[in-house]
C-alpha cells in the first residue's frame, strides 16, 4: 500500500466495511454511500500531504488557508454538495453571533474549544502554530456518516441515523478536536497514513480529542470518560461510543481497537482502524508536556 493511502476520518474504512458486511440493507447502503463519498476527500488529503512532506511546499500556499489570523473560524454550508463544492456558502465568521443552523454553531464552537486548548496548554497558535484560519463545512453529501480533515479544512456530514445519529457529528467536541489534530500531525510529524504510522496518527488524534474535552469540562484524567464519540452512534452500532481509550475494544460491538501489541492487526486497508497499542491507547495522568517537539514524538514515546 502506498504511503498516505487513506484519509483521516472519524469512522474508519474498516468500521464501514464491517457495518456493510453484517448490517441490514439500509445499513449496507449507508456504509457504502459513505465509503464512496469519502474517496474524493481522501485523494485530496493525500495530495496535500505529499506536497508538504515530500516536496516541501509552503503550507499557506499548499493549503490555501490564511495564516496569522489568530485561529479565525469560518463555517460554510456545502448544502449537500460534494468535494468540488467545498467549502460552500459562508454562514458564520469569527465573532459573528450564532445562526439558526445548529450544525454551523457546533462546528464553530468546537473549532474554538480546540484552538483555545492548544493555545492555553501548548502556546500553539492554531493547528499550524502560525494562526491558521480554521475552516469548516457542514451538510456535506447526502446522509454522509463521517467527519473528515481533508488536508486543509474540516468537513462534516449530517449522519444517516444508521452509523451516526442525524446531526451527531458536530455535537462531540472530542470528535471535532480529533479531526483537527490530524491537521496538527500533518503539519508537524507528517506521519504516513499507513500501517503503524497511520495507527499512531489516529491514536494521537484520539488522545488530543479527549484532552480538549477534558480541558473544556475542567476534568482530571481520573474524572474523564476517555471516550470518543459518546452518544452519537446510530442504529447499526451498539454501544456507548466509537472508541474507548480507558477500555480499548469495548466501546461498541464492532470496536476492534487493540489494548496491547499482541492485538496489532496489519489490515489490508489501514492499521489505523485498530489504533495500535504501540500508540497511547490508554489514559495518562496528565497531558503531554508542552516542551515536546511534536505531539507525535512525545506520545509515541510514552507507550500505552
Amino acid at each position: 500500500m502506498a504511503p498516505g493511502g487513506l484519509g483521516c476520518c472519524i469512522a474508519s474504512p474498516d468500521l464501514l466495511a464491517a457495518v456493510a458486511e453484517r448490517g441490514d440493507p439500509e445499513d449496507r447502503r449507508a456504509a457504502l454511500r459513505t465509503q464512496a463519498a469519502s474517496a474524493a476527500l481522501r485523494a485530496q488529503r493525500n495530495a496535500l500531504t505529499r506536497l508538504l512532506r515530500e516536496l516541501g511546499a509552503d503550507p499557506e500556499a499548499a493549503l490555501g488557508r490564511a495564516t496569522r489570523t489568530g485561529g479565525r473560524r469560518t463555517v460554510y454550508d456545502v448544502d449537500h454538495g460534494g468535494e468540488s463544492d467545498l467549502p460552500g456558502k459562508k454562514v458564520r465568521g469569527e465573532g459573528d453571533p450564532p445562526v439558526a443552523d445548529t450544525a454551523v454553531n457546533e462546528a464553530y464552537d468546537g473549532a474554538g474549544l480546540t484552538y483555545r486548548f492548544y493555545k492555553a496548554v501548548y502556546d500553539r497558535d492554531s493547528i499550524d502554530g502560525k494562526g491558521m484560519e480554521l475552516v469548516s463545512s457542514v451538510h456535506y453529501g447526502t446522509d454522509f456518516d463521517n467527519a473528515f480533515w481533508n488536508g486543509s479544512q474540516m468537513v462534516y456530514g449530517d449522519g444517516s441515523g444508521r452509523i451516526f445519529v442525524r446531526g451527531g457529528l458536530t455535537k462531540d467536541v472530542d470528535v471535532i478536536a480529533h479531526e483537527l489534530t490530524h491537521g496538527v500531525t500533518q503539519l508537524t510529524a507528517a506521519l504516513e497514513y499507513s500501517k503503524q504510522p497511520g495507527a499512531l496518527n489516529e491514536s494521537i488524534s484520539d488522545v488530543f480529542g479527549s484532552l480538549v474535552k477534558q480541558h473544556h469540562l475542567k476534568q482530571t484524567a481520573d474524572q474523564a470518560d476517555w471516550l470518543i464519540g459518546a452518544g452519537i452512534l446510530g442504529s447499526a452500532l451498539h454501544g456507548q461510543a466509537l472508541r474507548s481509550m480507558k477500555a480499548p475494544g469495548t466501546a461498541n460491538d464492532l470496536d476492534r481497537q487493540a489494548g496491547s501489541m499482541s492485538g496489532y492487526a496489519d489490515l489490508t486497508t489501514t492499521a489505523a482502524s485498530t489504533s495500535t497499542p504501540g500508540s497511547p491507547t490508554g489514559p495518562s495522568t496528565s497531558p503531554p508536556r508542552p516542551s515536546a517537539a511534536t505531539p507525535g514524538r512525545r506520545l509515541g514515546a510514552s507507550g500505552t
